[in-house]
């Protein structure tokens, strides 16, 4: 194996078993900043993210309308393991292109180097792919922000435009509510009221409840839509669909064809987050890829990389290992500039659905800087 990326200054690191997280999200940043802390010193933790930074999902569909704030969205990772300084940890930039029961090999970013790194235990963290348009990213922040700005003028220019989908990056367009559907529907009923009534204030028309055919006009960006039931048919120069992730699980199904739903290509777990094949009891998986039966969200796969973190610790140390428990369903969707929705449990653990208007323009994207090691006064600095 080359150790030319592995850039630690421990000059025992070699005597070190890997434990790998593949992915830099939400779910992966925690579970490598938990063993980065935690680890004994016979252990260090190696991140691998194809991206040379935190894409911060929740805020993008906001800043693909909105100029001024692009920078925020990207948390650079320089800084993650830097608080736990007194254990071995390495962020590495590159591409997964094959999972061994012993091994991974990877593609390094930008050099297109190869290389194989060993492993005594992985937590896969690669999370979905989203449709269009937020799978237009780049792996570079330079790239990302040059490619928002050609977005923004997309929207700009449009006269007419459709989104299709309902969920939380969807919430925004087109005809006729059909009563017996509802937005969010693994929400609060509460969550589609207020988010309903409100779009009908800002002129919005929604048609719930339909699958819809798409026909795009050639390779650009208008297209038709029309439900099944032919009720509705609209056109748009701007066709955006938000219907929902396609787990990568790709990876996985080539180590443990079991561990994979058969149906969507979600990874099958057991309760302590390892997978399914009791054979891969050093593998675990987290976030939007698992079958938890958790929301898929940042705050869920949060709390999965917590349980899988420790979890490895506890096998290291040969200790009983704890269940996920599911924490209950948090939101909050913002409805324009101000207006917002929130669900979250009360200290009891009661639902509590709220409306405000408190919403800030850039969606207070400094709060999740410090998630990541990152001092949030570097935003300031662009």
């Amino acid at each position: 194996m080359s150790r030319a990326g592995l850039r630690n200054s421990n000059p025992n690191m070699h005597d070190k078993s890997n434990v790998i997280v593949l992915g830099g999200s939400y779910a992966g940043a925690r579970a490598a900043r938990v063993l980065a802390k935690e680890l004994p010193s016979s252990h260090r933790v190696i991140l691998i993210e194809k991206n040379s930074h935190m894409q911060h999902l929740y805020v993008l569909p906001r800043y693909l309308l909105l100029s001024g704030h692009d920078h925020k969205a990207f948390i650079p990772y320089n800084d993650l393991f830097t608080e736990f300084s007194h254990n071995s940890a390495e962020v590495i930039q590159a591409r997964v292109d094959r999972i061994t029961p012993t091994h991974i090999e990877i593609t390094r970013l930008p050099s297109d180097t190869t290389d194989r790194i060993p492993y005594s235990h992985l937590i896969y963290a690669l999370g979905s792919h989203l449709p269009s348009p937020l799978k237009g990213m780049h792996e570079e922040i330079v790239g990302s922000m040059k490619w928002m700005e050609e977005y923004r003028k997309k929207v700009s220019n449009a006269r007419d435009i459709i989104l299709v989908g309902g969920g939380a990056l969807g919430i925004r367009d087109i005809a006729e509510i059909f009563p017996d559907k509802r937005l969010l529907p693994k929400y609060d009923p509460k969550m589609h009221e207020l988010i309903y009534d409100r779009l009908r204030r800002l002129n919005v028309d929604v048609v719930a409840g339909q699958r819809v055919t798409i026909t795009r006009e050639g390779d650009g960006d208008a297209g038709t839509v029309t439900t099944a039931d032919g009720r509705v048919s609209a056109s748009g120069d701007l066709l955006i669909t938000c219907t929902g992730q396609k787990y990568n699980s790709s990876l996985l199904s080539s180590l443990s064809p079991s561990s994979v739903h058969p149906s969507n290509d979600s990874v099958l777990v057991r309760d302590t987050l390892q997978l399914a094949d009791e054979i891969f009891s050093n593998v675990y998986a987290v976030g939007d890829v698992a079958d938890t039966g958790a929301p898929k969200t940042g705050n869920a796969g949060y709390w999965q990389a917590e349980t899988a973190a420790r979890n490895v610790i506890r096998s290291i140390r040969e200790e009983a290992m704890v269940p996920y428990v599911m924490t209950p369903p948090i939101i909050k969707v913002s409805v324009g500039l101000r207006y917002r929705v929130t669900q979250q449990p009360d200290e009891n653990g009661a639902v509590r659905v709220w409306d405000d208007e408190e919403g800030r323009d850039d969606l207070d994207a400094h709060l999740m800087w410090p998630l990541f090691g990152a001092k949030a006064v570097d935003i300031l600095n662009g």
